[in-house]
Parts: structure tokens; sequence; C-alpha cells
């Protein structure tokens, strides 16, 4: 339903009182109380209905001026404002990138820096002691063979020692970050195995191992 729909109608008089009066006692002055055959009706059931004004009333709709050209920047100025207090981007809160490359990956960058200190915490905290115990009593039970694991704690910790990846990163142009990720591992600053969970999540070894056996169906190396 349209909103301009539900707003009231205001009545001009020509003549009004000076004294305050009550709003009942200045309808039934001015002769504004239920119209004939209308007495009990509900608002809600007076939808569409014609009623006589008395002489001297005119009606004056209110205009409720929508839409509003300045709504679009009040969203996006409570949308920053939220997005500062989250440590999240305004144009990653709402998915809208239309800056540069440069200024889209920098929002992005900076979104991640959070987002990956939440998951080291969530990893340390919940993931690695659920995955510790449960290294624990397989080894304990004889599912897993661990020689040495209940020596000391530093080679039980080896034993259990994991690295969390979780979900990749999004990307904004995937040649500019695979050129980068190549650059990083060609000048020491990252490894393979690193870089390709960063940017799809998955595991290098599988990923060579895969390559490996679909070169050999396609009989290349």
């Amino acid at each position: 339903m349209n909103v301009s729909n539900v707003y009231a109608i205001f009545f001009e008089h020509e003549q009004r009182n000076d004294g305050v009066i009550g709003e009942e006692e200045y309808a039934s002055e001015q002769g504004l109380g239920e119209a004939p055959g209308l007495e009990g009706i509900s608002q809600q059931e007076m939808y569409g209905a014609i009623m006589d004004l008395p002489e001297g009333v005119k009606p004056v709709s209110v205009s409720p001026n929508r839409p509003n050209t300045s709504f679009d920047a009040f969203v996006m100025s409570l949308v920053r404002q939220i997005g500062g207090c989250l440590g999240i981007p305004a144009e990653l809160l709402m998915l809208h990138f239309t800056a540069s490359y440069s200024a889209s990956r920098g929002a992005l960058l900076e979104a991640w820096k959070l987002f990956r200190y939440w998951r080291s915490w969530f990893a340390e905290n919940f993931c690695q002691p659920i995955y510790e115990e449960w290294l624990s009593e397989a080894v304990m039970k004889g599912r897993i063979q661990a020689p040495g694991y209940y020596d000391d704690d530093y080679t039980r910790k080896l034993y259990a020692w994991s690295t969390w990846t979780g979900p990749a990163q999004g990307q904004l142009d995937p040649v500019k970050e695979v050129n980068a990720s190549i650059l990083k591992v060609q000048h020491g600053f990252s490894t393979y195995q690193r870089e390709t969970g960063e940017l799809t999540g998955e595991d290098f070894d599988l990923n060579m191992k895969a390559l490996k056996r679909e070169r050999g169906l396609m009989g290349t190396r």
C-alpha cells in the first residue's frame, strides 16, 4: 500500500472559535460528527466512503514528499557509522564497490584484518581444543599410531599442530591476485601451500596430485 494513502486529511474552516475546546466538542459544533448511516462503522471500513462536509469546511491533503531525495545519503551515512563501529568498510557492508580497484581492494583487506583476527581466535579457542581431544582419544584407543605421543607435552603439541585455513578471501581481480601470489612465492615472501589456501581455500599437495593424474590422462607432463 502506498504510504501517502494513510496520511490524514486536514479540514480548513472559514470561522473558528477563539477559545480552546476539546476535539469532540469542536467536531460537534462544526458538524463533523459521524455522518448519517455511518454510525458504529470503524475507520478501516470507511475507506473509499464519500461524506458530505458542512458549509465552510474544505479538505486539504498533506503531501508526504516521497521519495525523499536525501534518503540515499542518509542511509549511506548510517552504513558508514555502523561499519566504523564493526570495523567493516561501508563498501563491504553494502556489497557495493563503486570506487577504483585499489580503493576496493584496500577496503577488502582492511575488513579481512578483522576477519582473520576473529578466525584465529575461534580456531585457537574452539577448533584446536576439540581437535586435540579427538586426537588424544584416537591415540589412546589405538586408531592412530603416534609413537611418543604421551611422553611429553612438546611431542604431543607437535602431533596436534595444525593450520586452520577457512574460506578463502574474495578476489576483485583474479589475474592481479594470482600474479601477486606468484611474485610472493618467487621472492620467498610466502609459500605455495599458503597462497593456495588464501586464494582458493584448497590444499596445494592435493592439487599437485590431482594435476599429475589429470595430466596423465591427457598424455601431457
